[in-house]
């Protein structure tokens, strides 16, 4: 009984859902189309890297949306957000943008993986809100690093600054170095999730 309970628990966009049947499918249509601008914006906020792919803060928007709005709409933010991309409306916004097609593909099972874990729960503590982030951040960073893994086995295409990609580089430039930033990003995302919860339910009392 308990187990669940726990898997019923509500989202934060769960919490401001109209009862009328067409008020919430405009409410969720909303949610995605939002979601979906949210991580757009998110692109634009970038660093460029020497080694090709830049910081971003794509991975902590697809996160705290997922826990945001659960697995369903979180996967539909992203799909949405991917689907204009590649209809060219600019939202892939790097220069090398083969480079980052592992890790925007994964978005999909990481905003899944942040929705499911909210219905258990798991954004209502730092704590637990961390792990979460941080498990969905390093499965961006390893299916992105084994597509270049991929590009380097497969093809003969270069780095910006011309040199050949390598599975080194994939482990090295592709995963390893953007560890440290997206446990940064999960001790954000860890700080603002609970405390929505806690303004909420402070405000409920």
């Amino acid at each position: 009984m308990q187990a669940s309970t726990a898997v019923t628990q509500p989202t934060l966009a769960d919490l401001a859902a109209p009862r009328p049947m067409e008020a919430r499918v405009a409410y969720h249509a909303l949610l995605i189309a939002g979601g979906a601008l949210v991580i757009a914006l998110a692109a634009q906020a970038r660093i460029p890297t020497p080694w090709g792919i830049p910081f971003t803060l794509q991975t902590l928007a697809v996160m705290v949306l997922g826990f945001a709005l659960g697995p369903w709409r979180g996967v539909a933010a992203v799909g949405v957000y991917i689907v204009a991309g590649l209809a060219g409306v600019g939202v892939f916004t790097v220069a090398h943008p083969v480079l980052t097609v592992g890790y925007i593909i994964a978005y999909l099972p990481a905003a899944f993986i942040a929705g499911t874990l909210a219905h258990r729960g798991f954004d209502r503590s730092y704590g637990r809100t961390f792990v979460a982030m941080l498990v969905s951040a390093l499965l961006v960073l390893a299916l992105g690093a084994i597509w270049i893994a991929g590009l380097a086995v497969l093809t003969d295409r270069v780095l910006p600054s011309g040199s050949p990609i390598t599975l080194q580089y994939a482990a090295w430039g592709g995963f390893a170095i953007w560890v440290p930033v997206e446990i940064v990003k999960a001790g954000v995302g860890a700080t603002l999730l609970p405390l929505a919860w806690k303004l909420l339910n402070r405000n409920a009392s």
